[in-house]
């Protein structure tokens, strides 16, 4: 599971947002609640219980939004700079007032003994949720709420077909954090 690129580790906003993931993945809990084996392969179902991020960060974007806005109607232009120095502002105010609820989800997980020693083998996609205090699933709701093809099916009620394949959820992602 990648949390972000090469591209994006010098970007302030996904420090930001890396720094409080690392936070709340030192308070992340798990239980193991069964195993299965089948010779060298295992299939482990872990309950785990993470924080829930997806309102702050919901919050939080939409104030910066607001602030950027604001900024830009007074004439005055957003760096890079700024508009990190004014995220991070944002988000720690917002961090006092939005409560974080918490999400119990059992997930699988399966693991394949290599030399003897069991080695996780595949992580589920919804692993990327509890390590990213499931700001991984708003970028990726943000992701669709943002895309055309989103916004002509609400106004019309029908949805545009397409031949090309959908973007995949790591892509839209790595799309949102760097736009932020």
């Amino acid at each position: 599971v990648q949390l972000m690129d090469e591209s994006m580790e010098d970007s302030g906003f996904s420090n930001i947002l890396l720094d409080l993931c690392k936070d709340n993945a030192k308070q992340i809990k798990y239980t193991i609640v069964s195993s299965k084996e089948e010779e060298d392969i295992a299939t482990v179902k872990v309950k785990f219980q993470y924080k829930d991020e997806e309102p702050l960060l919901t919050v939080t974007i939409a104030e910066y939004m607001e602030k950027g806005m604001a900024l830009a109607f007074s004439g005055k232009e957003m760096d890079e700079s700024t508009g990190e120095t004014l995220f991070a502002e944002t988000l720690k105010e917002k961090m006092k007032s939005v409560k974080s609820k918490i999400i119990n989800e059992t997930l699988e997980i399966t693991c394949k003994k290599v030399d003897g020693k069991w080695k996780i083998a595949q992580l589920p996609e919804e692993m990327l949720n509890v390590l990213t205090s499931n700001i991984s699933n708003r970028a990726e709701n943000m992701g669709d709420e943002l895309s055309s093809e989103s916004v002509d099916e609400e106004l019309t009620g029908e949805a545009e077909e397409s031949d090309e394949p959908e973007e995949p959820a790591e892509t839209k992602n790595r799309y949102f954090f760097r736009r932020c």
